[in-house]
């Protein structure tokens, strides 16, 4: 279960070149498992290079989860003001159980948006972290995605796919020509190993590609992992 939720922490998709008025992190987690460790998210944003105004006010908002920002208490919308020469960057407080989902985040003027993702150990001993970037918003998802899944040697690929939309959507995942699918609620988001929803993958390589059935637009992320390895995987 552990490994489970480790893996949603970590995602890619958009490079940091790309400033957006909406971003989207399809994974998001916060609080304490039950052996006493736990998560935290940093959420960073820094305005774009063509900023006009003094001021930017952006509003963040999580689904299926709320957290407690620098001690302000626990909430699922934030609204942000950052200066134009400014910075934001605040953590999660992980003063709840493990919670999981997605958030958007929506500003007035471009901004580069980034999530920091951090695993402690119960005695507070940070065990990992990483840096990740926020998906492009403004296009209102892809309806197709691919990666290069490589489960060889024992590691696994695990995926989160967020659903943005006011309908439930499915999703084919397809490895290989071995294919699954996953239904996702309106206005959430999953996270499962391949196996999981292509119980053949195991130990296979190649292309992956996860598409909506209804060519709808969504948000998907990737994380390869090794034992107490991990890497980020860009879905294209």
């Amino acid at each position: 279960m552990k490994r489970y939720i480790f893996f949603m922490f970590f995602l890619i998709i958009t490079p940091l070149a790309n400033a957006q008025t909406l971003n989207v992190f399809p994974q998001v987690a916060d609080g304490v498992f039950g052996d006493g460790g736990y998560y935290k998210t940093t959420f960073m944003i820094l305005p774009g290079y063509d900023t006009s105004s003094p001021t930017i006010t952006c509003t963040l908002v999580l689904y299926g989860l709320g957290v407690n920002l620098d001690g302000h208490g626990s909430a699922s919308q934030w609204t942000i003001t950052i200066s134009q020469d400014g910075y934001y960057a605040s953590s999660s407080a992980a003063d709840q159980s493990l919670r999981t989902g997605y958030a958007t985040l929506t500003c007035s003027e471009y901004v580069y948006a980034q999530a920091l993702y951090s695993y402690y150990a119960k005695d507070g001993t940070k065990i990992a972290e990483a840096t990740v970037f926020a998906s492009a918003g403004d296009i209102g998802g892809w309806s197709s995605y691919r990666m290069i899944a490589d489960q060889r040697g024992g590691s696994q690929l695990g995926i989160a796919i967020a659903n943005d939309t006011d309908l439930p959507r499915t999703y084919q995942v397809t490895i290989n020509s071995v294919s699954g699918r996953v239904t996702i609620p309106a206005r959430t988001s999953t996270g499962k190993f391949l196996t999981e929803i292509v119980p053949g993958a195991a130990n296979a390589v190649g292309i992956l590609t996860i598409e909506s059935t209804d060519l709808s637009g969504f948000y998907v992320i990737g994380l390869r992992y090794t034992g107490g390895i991990f890497t980020t995987l860009p879905a294209n």
